[in-house]
């Protein structure tokens, strides 16, 4: 039997570094003292890692001959796609040059509810992915995460001009969850032993509609704010409008018809269960990020 690596004597890799939680996982692992290394497409991509004292490696999902290099060596990786139609071969390339490398652990950013029978494109596309992990016979850890607090960002410049959320949702309930605990509970099951093989579903601490989002954030930016709720064929054609493309159109509308449906009501325990605190409230997101919003 091979003997357990202390975190400093391991080396992690961080695919999809760039992105606000890629980013957190790097930092959060490079807290740890762990030698970590992310991914990047450039060597200026990679600056403000370097700046912080992360590694980087260049490479490109979609082109699998630059992965074998940034794998060489590499422990345990996260692996986060970007949300388009090219995901599940981005994630392929990723999970076989993991494999050919002597990757022993990869943790996997999912989606909520991913399943090969999910009425989400989005989590039909994930269910392939987290198959495709599960079939490499690498050690693994699925974290399916749920509506991103973040995405109410997308509200800011209404909620500001109008003290209105117009959004697409109906009276659905979602469980939605802070990035910043999606990074958080990523460094904690590539850091920590107990978490091979398991797959987790996580949330924040309530299922909220978006009403009850707007009454929250009312009593934090001390204004009245309203929810207004958008025939979603409406939505879809304003963001059409806006240049969103058509998968990414397609993404959402699945969604904002299923979550319209209460498809999201629902919370878990999971992030509570390993990270040992309750998640991020709504309040607390609102309270973090309040310029952006008054």
């Amino acid at each position: 039997m091979s003997a357990i690596l202390s975190n400093s004597e391991k080396a992690f890799l961080v695919v999809g570094a760039t992105s606000n939680i890629g980013a957190g996982v790097a930092k959060g692992l490079k807290k740890t003292g762990s030698n970590v290394t992310a991914l990047v497409r450039s060597e200026e991509k990679g600056k403000p890692f370097k700046d912080e004292g992360i590694n980087i490696a260049v490479g490109d999902l979609s082109e699998p001959a630059t992965l074998a290099s940034a794998f060489k060596g590499i422990d345990a990786s996260f692996i986060l796609t970007p949300p388009n139609d090219l995901a599940p071969s981005l994630f392929s390339n990723a999970i076989w040059a993991a494999k050919q490398a002597g990757v022993k652990h990869v943790v996997r950013l999912s989606a909520v509810k991913a399943a090969h029978d999910a009425p989400t494109i989005n989590s039909r596309f994930h269910a392939l992915s987290d198959s495709e992990l599960i079939a490499s016979g690498t050690t693994y850890t699925i974290i399916k995460a749920h509506f991103f607090m973040q995405n109410l960002l997308m509200a800011a410049d209404t909620i500001k001009s109008e003290g209105k959320i117009y959004m697409p949702l109906s009276d659905g309930k979602l469980g939605l969850i802070d990035s910043r605990d999606i990074a958080t509970f990523a460094v904690k099951v590539l850091t920590e032993q107990g978490h091979e093989n398991k797959t987790y579903t996580i949330t924040g601490p309530e299922s909220l509609s978006m009403k009850e989002v707007a009454s929250s954030l009312s009593k934090v930016v001390g204004k009245n704010v309203e929810y207004v709720p958008v025939p979603i064929d409406v939505a879809i054609e304003n963001m059409r409008q806006a240049g969103l493309d058509n998968f990414t159109l397609n993404i959402l509308h699945d969604y904002f018809v299923q979550y319209s449906k209460n498809w999201g009501d629902f919370v878990t325990s999971d992030y509570k269960d390993v990270v040992g605190t309750d998640s991020t409230s709504i309040e607390k997101y609102f309270e973090d990020n309040k310029q952006v919003f008054e």
